[in-house]
């Protein structure tokens, strides 16, 4: 596991991804769906997405979160999306 300093920001690590600095293992990686990352660690994630839809990237601490450290991927496009049921709720259309 890497780690960059506490003050890193977005062009720095474009700029030591440009300079061959950020280290990727693509021979034998591990195939895994948890990483654990050190306090100013990271890591880089690779994966083949099939299943069209939404889908939510996100650490355990809710307080992660809440500071942004949750995304979103949206894997196909909407027409590859499978239909919404008929029954599906809508908002305010839950019965108490």
């Amino acid at each position: 596991m890497e780690r960059v300093t506490s003050s890193v920001n977005v062009d720095q690590i474009r700029a030591m991804d440009e300079n061959g600095l950020i280290h990727r293992n693509l021979v034998d990686a591990p195939i895994k769906d948890t990483v654990a990352i050190p306090d100013g660690g990271y890591t880089i994630i690779r994966f083949t997405a099939t299943n069209p839809g939404y889908w939510l990237f996100h650490c355990h601490l809710e307080f992660h979160m809440e500071i942004g450290m949750g995304l979103i991927f949206k894997v196909g496009g909407h027409e590859d999306f499978p239909p919404i049921p008929g029954s599906f709720p809508t908002c305010g259309d839950w019965l108490f």
